[in-house]
């Protein structure tokens, strides 16, 4: 596969379209707009008033970190404080090295309707290096 098609003209390989929340990434839609929080994620209030500033900036997808469990069952509570405040932004768990975090983040976007905007981002080629088997469940999906 060529990394692009020219180097000279703009164009984009076709890809499908998944959908995170409502929002459309890949396929016919437009390049999305997307930042990372850099607050502490367990600074609940912090971490919202940040993801309001970046929503209001134009920011669609907002990802906020989530190292440990602890974090990721923080993202509840940060997800009810954007909508309290009439936010309703998608919001994507960064979890890069624990399958704990991962999995409860990928539950939290399945399991309940209240969090089908919440999406998680894992990146299993790190999640191997710390653990020698990952066990997901059949009611688990990822996007």
């Amino acid at each position: 596969m060529k990394y692009c098609n020219s180097l000279a003209n703009y164009s984009r390989f076709k890809t499908r379209e998944v959908k995170v929340g409502n929002i459309g990434i890949g396929g016919s839609n437009p390049i999305r707009i997307q930042s990372m929080t850099t607050t502490d994620t367990m600074d609940t209030f912090a971490t919202v008033e940040e993801s309001i500033r970046m929503i209001d900036a134009g920011c669609e997808l907002v990802r906020i970190t989530a190292p440990s469990k602890r974090e990721a069952l923080n993202l509840k509570n940060i997800k009810e404080g954007l909508a309290k405040r009439g936010y309703f932004t998608p919001i994507i768990a960064d979890i890069h090295y624990t399958p704990n975090a991962a999995e409860i983040a990928a539950t939290m976007t399945t399991a309940h309707p209240d969090y089908a905007k919440l999406a998680a981002r894992i990146a299993v080629s790190n999640l191997h290096k710390n653990t020698k088997k990952i066990v997901f469940r059949n009611d688990v999906r990822f996007i």
